[in-house]
């Protein structure tokens, strides 16, 4: 294979410029060059004192060790940074999620990152190299910067002496324009930056898209004036420079916050003066690097350059980044490039969370998960290829995560939201919409905490239970009247508290318990609407094994039935003649506390022989009720608060001694299975 690289004398051999400080690289080089025809390999370590611009070299391939104040690092940005050598396309090998934690690079769309670095890829990146060399001087009306980056689009712009408008688009939606006159910069304004800045601040973007008009408006803004190459020069410049921040910084997510000293403010002649000390009293308290470079007043580049040097003169002190709260690793899952950008505008400005990644269909969440290991997922329902239901049947499977259901389609009452509790989502949310900026500030505040306490929970692999059933309907409707007609009754009931965010657990605990006699009679108060709890009858009846009923006043309990309620209303236990009823109690002393009232009442009629669950939950009501359970000699069982939504109630209980913790559904579930139990006749004394 031979690969020729046309310049203005003509061909020329290919030349490889290697940055191997360990010889990582030696028998995979001695492999391309037996295989490409006139191919030269250059060692960094062979360079000396040669000025980058005069060797010639087409590609660089770095690879070895990439932490901070890493030599690799080092000679690949004096290179991409020097205004000769730019354009040279790099091979980086590692991940790029890691090196762009640790460095503020000025991509080429070219670039190549990973460390598998065998022979037969190596040549079809340089076949790709070769062909983006002949192409990457053309340049559409609209197109995204993943396919020509802001330092391709403005170097072609610059060589060619183009006059137009450049607007651009950052993935917030936030929009810039570049006016253009004869190949230099007349006006330019981008966000709350102007002309210089703008510019600086452009070539660090690595997302976003642009709409080029030639000659649309040429003849805008003119008190600028300075030539793209000459910006370009001193762009690059100033991003190598702000690369001195990562000497001081691991990432910048870590935390720094001002000093007493303010060594740096006391030459007011350097440039930006006024904008530097604006931004040097923005910092309040501890902040994160990348929150003061959201708000400062100036260029990224520039901004990082600023922290770099009040953090070596001691204006700044930035805290270790082990003492700082661990982010959580968010993946979003949208099949709308639109929604996934409103989603990332969401979360990242939230220190709170990393996005480590954002797929459009079920088989790229279910690779993504594998790849990234996010701490939750967020997931829509409607996708091409795969939908949102069928990933998140093989998540629950193949690798088990916390998932949000986000979709338009996920309202309380819908089959959808039940399918998604049944499938294993920890939580489902609506899409944010439409509304006043106070509305539209206040969902995005509750996504954002509903995402933090999904992330939390301990998700156990799915395990659909699929029992056989106990004969059809109409012999287990004659097997409960033979025991009726018997005379038998239970003694035990078990009573449910199901809080909020607790009904995706108890989902899989009704599921999971068999259609059985011997089953004590089980009454769930839930942390529900009487309208969500009404809509969802009749899907747990056709799912569940067990036989599942709306509470009536006056009902009395069957062994082997799961009496349902909302937490709106307040149901109580009744003994009468040895028989547990259901009675429905008038709210008293202006509290409604039906946790509370049902474990009072249930206590009061079976004593000892009281069994109590709480699944998840927030505030006090229920704890009461479970000491005076305990109390009484009766059993107290709490879902571990790991694995519920909200566990503030479960480890409130936990902490007062009130109960005895369980790790996860199905263990429940197995335990409630377990108990003895006694019928003894009705009438006995």
């Amino acid at each position: 294979m031979v690969f020729n690289f046309e310049d203005e004398n003509g061909t020329q051999q290919m030349k490889i410029l290697t940055v191997d400080p360990e010889d990582i690289l030696q028998d995979k080089i001695r492999e391309i060059s037996c295989t490409l025809d006139e191919v030269g390999i250059i060692s960094h370590k062979d360079l000396g004192s040669a000025s980058p611009g005069s060797l010639g070299v087409d590609v660089v391939i770095g690879t070895g060790d990439f932490s901070r104040h890493s030599p690799v690092g080092e000679v690949l940005l004096k290179w991409r940074t020097h205004p000769e050598t730019y354009l040279v396309p790099c091979w980086i090998g590692t991940n790029r999620d890691t090196f762009e934690k640790c460095c503020l690079w000025p991509a080429l769309t070219v670039d190549r990152f990973g460390e598998q670095m065998e022979a037969s890829c190596l040549c079809d990146w340089l076949a790709e190299v070769a062909d983006w060399q002949q192409n990457r001087m053309h340049v559409g009306v609209s197109h995204s910067f993943s396919e020509h980056s802001p330092l391709e689009l403005l170097t072609s712009l610059s060589l060619r002496r183009a006059s137009g408008t450049l607007t651009v688009f950052d993935q917030e939606g936030n929009q810039g324009r570049f006016h253009l006159l004869e190949g230099s910069l007349s006006g330019a304004e981008l966000k709350h930056l102007r002309d210089e800045e703008a510019f600086g601040d452009l070539l660090s973007w690595t997302a976003g898209s642009y709409h080029w008009e030639p000659n649309g408006s040429a003849s805008g803004p003119s008190h600028c004036g300075q030539p793209l190459e000459r910006l370009i020069a001193q762009g690059l410049q100033l991003i190598r420079d702000a690369n001195l921040l990562f000497h001081f910084l691991s990432e910048l997510g870590q935390k720094i916050s001002r000093t007493e000293s303010e060594a740096a403010l006391d030459d007011g002649a350097v440039p930006y003066f006024q904008q530097i000390r604006k931004l040097y009293h923005l910092i309040e308290g501890d902040m994160s690097a990348r929150d003061v470079i959201e708000i400062s007043p100036l260029s990224k580049p520039r901004t990082m350059n600023a922290l770099a040097k009040w953090l070596s003169l001691g204006d700044l002190q930035s805290r270790p980044l082990e003492d700082q709260p661990r982010k959580h690793r968010l993946l979003i899952v949208d099949d709308s490039k639109l929604m996934c950008r409103a989603l990332e505008t969401v979360f990242s400005k939230d220190p709170r969370f990393e996005i480590v990644g954002i797929g459009h269909d079920g088989y790229e969440a279910i690779r993504l998960i594998e790849e990234r290991e996010p701490d939750a997922v967020t997931l829509d329902i409607q996708m091409p290829n795969m939908d949102g239901l069928t990933a998140l049947k093989h998540i629950m499977i193949r690798n088990p995560k916390p998932v949000v259901i986000l979709s338009a389609f996920t309202k309380e009452t819908s089959r959808l939201t039940y399918d998604s509790f049944k499938y294993g989502a920890v939580d489902v949310f609506a899409k944010p919409s439409a509304g006043t900026l106070e509305e539209m500030a206040r969902n995005a505040e509750e996504l954002r905490n509903r995402i933090i306490q999904a992330s939390c929970v301990r998700i156990e692999a799915a395990q659909y239970i699929r029992r056989a059933k106990a004969g059809n309907t109409a012999s287990s409707s004659d097997a409960d009247q033979e025991e009726v007609n018997a005379g038998i009754v239970q003694q035990r009931v078990i009573i449910t508290l199901c809080g909020t965010g607790g009904f995706p657990s108890l989902l899989k605990l009704l599921l999971s318990l068999p259609r059985s006699q011997s089953l004590p009679p089980i009454v769930a108060c839930m942390a529900l609407s009487e309208k969500v709890v009404e809509a969802l009858m009749p899907n747990l009846q056709k799912d569940s094994q067990l036989r599942i009923q709306e509470a009536q006043d006056e009902a009395p309990l069957t062994p082997g039935t799961c009496y349902l309620y909302s937490h709106e209303c307040r149901y109580q236990l009744e003994k009468i003649k040895k028989h547990i009823h259901l009675k429905a109690s008038a709210n008293g002393n202006g509290k409604h506390r039906p946790f509370d009232t049902l474990l009072y009442s249930a206590t009061e009629a079976l004593g000892d022989q009281t069994v109590a669950v709480l699944i998840s939950g927030t505030g006090e009501d229920g704890v009461d009720g479970l000491r005076c359970v305990r109390q009484a000699g009766g059993q107290a069982l709490v879902l571990s608060p790991r694995a519920c939504l909200k566990p503030e109630l479960p480890q409130l209980v936990l902490d007062q001694g009130y109960a005895r913790e369980v790790r996860t559904p199905c263990d429940l579930a197995n335990l409630l299975e377990g108990y003895p139990r006694s019928y003894p006749a009705v009438g006995a004394t």
